[in-house]
Formats: C-alpha cells, sequence, structure tokens
C-alpha cells in the first residue's frame, strides 16, 4: 500500500467521521484479505480487505471495504484514457445514482455496491485515482468462477467455462438488466430536463478508444468478414457490416445517438464486471454490478449485444435466445407501468440497428478473452512483440493487416466464436 493511497484513507475517515471538532480519527494501516488476490480489469484493479483505524484514542475500529485503483500502465496517453474512466465513474455514482434514485423513488443505488469515497487527478503523467467502496465479499458476493458454471459446455471446452456462463447466470444478469436500464427510462419520464442534465456529462470513453484505434478494429472486423465471405451461405448477406466497417467512424457517433429508448447503459455489461450471491446450492440469486466507467447514454443494445454476443456462445443464443429476452423485458415490466413499458417491437429495431457494436467488442475482446483462457497470446501482446514500444495509432494499417490476417489469436475457438456471432447476426436480419 502505497503513501498516495495511506493519505486517501486518511482523507476518507476525515470526511466520514473527523468532520465533527469533537472528533479525532487516526488512520492505522489496511489489511488485504488473505487467499484474495485483486480483481484486474483493463482500466483498473479492486483490492478487497479491511481499513484498521483508532477513533478518539481509543481501540481499534476495523471495516470491512474495497479499494479501486488505476491499473498500471507504460504509455502516458493511456494513464489519461484510464483516469477518465474514474471521473466518469465518480460522476455516475455521486451524481447520476442520487438523481436516477430520488426522480424514481426508488433504491436504484442497490444495482451497485455502497460508493463511500474517491479522489481522482486526472492530468499527464499522474496516476492517481482512488474509489472505495463496500466490500462486496463480507457480504458474499463472489466471482463466477468456472466451478459455478454448470450447463454451458462440453468437457472438452472447460477451460471456457468462465468465459461463456451458463443460462442461470446469464438469465440474471438480463432481469437485473433490464431493472437497470427500466430505472433511467422512469427517470427520463418523470423529469426529462433534469434527468437529461444530469445525464449529459458523459465522456464516451469506449467510443473515443474505437476511434483512437480505429485502425487495428478495422483490420479485425475485414479479417472476420473476409473469413465469412468464403462461406457461399453468407458471401452476398454483408454488404451492410462491410459499409459500417469501412464508415467506422461515423458509424462509432450514430450507435450513440440519443432518442426517445435511450437508456443509462453500463457500457462493458459482461460477466467479469459482475459479483454474485450464491444459494446453499450454488444457484446465482443476486448480483452487483461493478466498472460503470464507461456508461453513457445510449441504445439499450449496446449493453443487450455484450451479453447475447460477448458472454453468451452459439450453443446459448440458440437454445435460450427468447428465455433471455424474456428476462429481459421481465425485468424491465418489474420497474414500469405499461404505458411507459417499451414495445418487443422497439427494442428489437434498436438491435437491428446498433448491434453490429457487438461485433466490433468481440473481434477484440471475445478474442482476448479466449486467448487468456487458453494461456496463449493476446492481441496487445501479438503487437507488443512484433511492434515494441511504438502506439498502436501510429502502427500503420498495412503492418497491422500483415500481422493478423492469417493468424488465428486466441486458436481456432476464437476465430469460430467471432464468426458465429456476424453469421448470428446475419441471420436474425440484424445486418
Amino acid at each position: 500500500m502505497n503513501s498516495f493511497v495511506e493519505n486517501v484513507f486518511r482523507a476518507f475517515l476525515d470526511d466520514r467521521i473527523g468532520a465533527k471538532p469533537e472528533e479525532k480519527v487516526d488512520f492505522v494501516r489496511f489489511e488485504g484479505e488473505k487467499n484474495v488476490g485483486e480483481l484486474f480489469g483493463l482500466a483498473s484493479k479492486m483490492l478487497f480487505g479491511r481499513i484498521v483505524y483508532v477513533r478518539n484514542n481509543e481501540s481499534q475500529v476495523t471495516e470491512s471495504l474495497a479499494i479501486k485503483q488505476t491499473a498500471d500502465v507504460d504509455m502516458e496517453s493511456e494513464t489519461i484514457y484510464y483516469s477518465m474512466q474514474f471521473v466518469n465513474e465518480i460522476h455516475f455514482f455521486s451524481k447520476l445514482v442520487p438523481t436516477i434514485s430520488t426522480l424514481t423513488n426508488s433504491q436504484y443505488e442497490s444495482f451497485f455496491p455502497k460508493f463511500l469515497y474517491s479522489y481522482s487527478k486526472a492530468m499527464p503523467g499522474c496516476n492517481q485515482n482512488v474509489i472505495i467502496y463496500e466490500n462486496l465479499r463480507a457480504l458474499d458476493f463472489r466471482v463466477a468462477t468456472s466451478e459455478k458454471m454448470k450447463d454451458n459446455l462440453s468437457e472438452k471446452d472447460t477451460d471456457l467455462r468462465a468465459v461463456f456462463p451458463d443460462y442461470t447466470h446469464l438469465s440474471l444478469m438480463m432481469r437485473k438488466l433490464g431493472q437497470f436500464h427500466a430505472h433511467s427510462i422512469a427517470a427520463a419520464k418523470t423529469s426529462p430536463n433534469h434527468f437529461q442534465l444530469v445525464a449529459s456529462f458523459q465522456l464516451r470513453l469506449h467510443e473515443n478508444l474505437f476511434r483512437k484505434y480505429s485502425n487495428l478494429f478495422r483490420v479485425l472486423m475485414r479479417k472476420f468478414i473476409r473469413l465469412l465471405s468464403a462461406n457461399p451461405l453468407y458471401e452476398t448477406k454483408l454488404t451492410s457490416i462491410k459499409e459500417i466497417v469501412e464508415n467506422l467512424e461515423n458509424s462509432l457517433s450514430s450507435v450513440n445517438n440519443v432518442n426517445a429508448l435511450s437508456v443509462v447503459s453500463h457500457g462493458d455489461y459482461t460477466v467479469p464486471n459482475v459479483l454474485f450471491k450464491y444459494d446453499k446450492n450454488g444457484v446465482p440469486v443476486d448480483m452487483k454490478i461493478l466498472d460503470l466507467g464507461s456508461w453513457r447514454l445510449s441504445s439499450p443494445a449496446l449493453d443487450l449485444g455484450h451479453v447475447l454476443y460477448i458472454d453468451a456462445d452459439q450453443e446459448m443464443r440458440d437454445r435460450h435466445w427468447d428465455d433471455l429476452m424474456n428476462d429481459y423485458f421481465g425485468g424491465l415490466a418489474d420497474v414500469l407501468d405499461d404505458r411507459d413499458l417499451p414495445s418487443r417491437m422497439q427494442i428489437m429495431e434498436e438491435f437491428r440497428l446498433n448491434s453490429w457494436y457487438a461485433f466490433l467488442v468481440a473481434s477484440f475482446f471475445v478474442v482476448d478473452r479466449i486467448a487468456a483462457a487458453k494461456k496463449l497470446p493476446n492481441i496487445f501482446e501479438e503487437i507488443s512483440t512484433h511492434h515494441p514500444h511504438v502506439l498502436i495509432a501510429n502502427i500503420p494499417t498495412e503492418e497491422l493487416q500483415k500481422l493478423f490476417e492469417d493468424q488465428d489469436v486466441g486458436g481456432k475457438k476464437a476465430t469460430e466464436t467471432v464468426l458465429n456471432v456476424i453469421k448470428d447476426m446475419v441471420d436474425r436480419e440484424f445486418i
């Protein structure tokens, strides 16, 4: 634990306890939980443990907490991006959550861990970002591990169980997603101007990231389209997705256009960003949503696409597409009156317009998740090996094409999985 984080703890304690003149509080130490590693995301890491402090010179007090920090990165430009994710997340919890809770007269905050304190300093060369939450592990919430996935994959693919969750996990995620989206719909109906004022602060970080690395994403997407074009059943059905890829920057702008169906989206709603609570039989019965740094006001199709095309494999879509969509609509109906409930036709039209975004995400993140599960080099590692210390945005498209054109990063399973994403979108006439 470095001195910066210790100082943040002292500020946190002063803010919560020592604000009164008669109160005195002294930070002693932070104790990380034994046998519990850090949770790592692309932009952050989270550590679970206990803060120990002394109040009014009396005995020590212990409080269970989770600390989220910016991930360690080498390049200054990435440091700024990750810092801005913290700014986004802090606004979400400090401004947007209270606003939606008030406008809907609900406990909207119950979808997430309790937000306790934050510090963020977003500037070049600075990596000082911390958010303090309640410790969900102390409340029996856990990461979905491969041992908890019961029915999703054949025995030969057991190393991918945590990549593709089983139906019980996805069903709960879809139900909660419907409820999560419904609260922002209700808030917008209650006070459109107030809601829009608070929700308009969004940094669209993923869109900016995809724009920044558009050369890479275009190369990856072209590769999968080229491979599928060799299939006679699909070669004449890929015109629209080809146009989207070739005009990627404009396509990214249109996917975030705000309309009457726009919701507060998580932006990266996948199983690694969720903690589950299980019953005595190992069935997930509750969950909390983490990592809100990529939230935005956008089409509900963005979050739906993450569950249905990033977390679900083709077998899951074939067996449970309708069940999962019913779970989502059930979640909407849990919160909204019939007069405010979007129709299935409206949601599916949103999907038709915006599902391609899930292909964009799958072309990179599904490949990387499978590569990690199979202990193979991921996309960034392949680039770093051939172009060390070079920003991806500065690598010529031709060089990236040479690198990935004939290479199955993540193995054949990763390539097959992404191709199934495009096939499914074509078969359902989304693209």
